[in-house]
């Protein structure tokens, strides 16, 4: 199964927007969910400046975006049964990230 689900958006300052949601929603040969996290970037015209694919052949997705002064994107949402935070430049590149929860309350990454 083939689906796409673009349900997250932030606007920056500079009129830019960061749009995030789900990809490729599909079951493993095991029956386990899996699905990719995506976030792009577009320029106030409406064009995509940056893609970023969130796959780790886990169930990925994105939850919700937060675009900081200084026009850097925070995106939470959850990878398999942790949850999954990240800091991504107003370039598209992923600055860190960290998944909690997974084991007990202890942070991982």
């Amino acid at each position: 199964m083939l689906a796409a689900s673009a349900i997250h958006l932030a606007v920056a300052a500079d009129g830019s927007l960061w749009v995030g949601g789900t990809q490729n929603i599909r079951r493993s040969i095991g029956g386990a969910p899996l699905s990719d996290g995506y976030i792009a970037k577009l320029d106030p015209a409406g064009h995509v400046i940056r893609g970023i694919e969130v796959a780790r052949n886990r169930d990925n997705t994105i939850a919700d975006i937060a675009v900081l002064p200084s026009g850097d994107a925070v995106i939470v949402g959850r990878e398999d049964d942790a949850s999954w935070l990240a800091r991504i430049s107003g370039d598209g590149e992923i600055v860190w990230e960290k998944t909690f929860g997974n084991y007990g309350d202890s942070a991982q990454n």
